[in-house]
């Protein structure tokens, strides 16, 4: 689930702009902890625990992808960047760093996987600083309830999760009620019931009604 306080909403940036939304965006202290994991755990060696044939070594090599069609890649068809901390999968299309690694083999959304690289690569705690409590904006709710949105109900519900979490306005008993309603709904959805879903917008609606 998403309800850490280093997410914001806020307008604009690539991710924002592609989905037509107004999106989560990285916080200061959470900008430092995704720099932190870039630089102090190689990609190598996460890799290596997910069971992919490469060496824990600064240099490039290449791999099988099990991310793409039936998971078998008989011609290795990726290939690791170490000093970038990423790796690049012709198949598949696409790059990926720690992060992303971990969404994908896992299944999970963005901040748990931080917390999980975190938590295996024991990584303390970030202390606060200053930037960190910047006041948040008032009226994010309302921006994404307003916004022309093009994206599923199943994003629209989760960007206002996220701009409640990040409010403060309401107490964190009813946000964690409502990112198991959330999560329960997306477990209905992928297995081809999207009424739930709906019905949680239209909670997440009443309050502007």
């Amino acid at each position: 689930m998403g309800q850490d306080p280093d997410i914001r909403v806020a307008r604009g940036g690539t991710f924002g702009l592609r989905l037509g939304v107004r999106c989560p965006v990285a916080s200061p202290r959470t900008t430092r902890r995704i720099d932190r994991i870039r630089t102090d755990i190689p990609i190598t060696r996460l890799l290596i625990s997910y069971g992919y044939p490469i060496q824990d070594a600064d240099r490039e090599q290449q791999f099988p992808c099990d991310l793409h069609g039936d998971g078998l890649d008989s011609k290795p068809s990726a290939r690791v960047y170490p000093v970038s901390g990423q790796w690049y999968c012709w198949a598949c299309s696409r790059s990926r760093d720690a992060i992303q690694t971990v969404r994908e083999k896992e299944g999970m959304d963005f901040l748990p996987a931080i917390e999980k690289l975190e938590k295996d690569y024991g990584l303390p705690p970030l202390p606060w600083e200053d930037s960190d409590h910047e006041e948040k904006p008032r009226n994010m709710v309302a921006e994404i309830l307003d916004a022309p949105y093009v994206d599923p109900v199943r994003s629209r519900c989760e960007h206002i999760i996220h701009a409640i979490t990040t409010e403060r306005s309401v107490p964190m008993v009813r946000v964690l009620k409502l990112w198991e309603a959330f999560d329960r709904a997306r477990v209905l959805e992928d297995g081809g019931n999207p009424e739930p879903m709906r019905a949680l917008l239209d909670v997440l609606r009443r309050p502007r009604e």
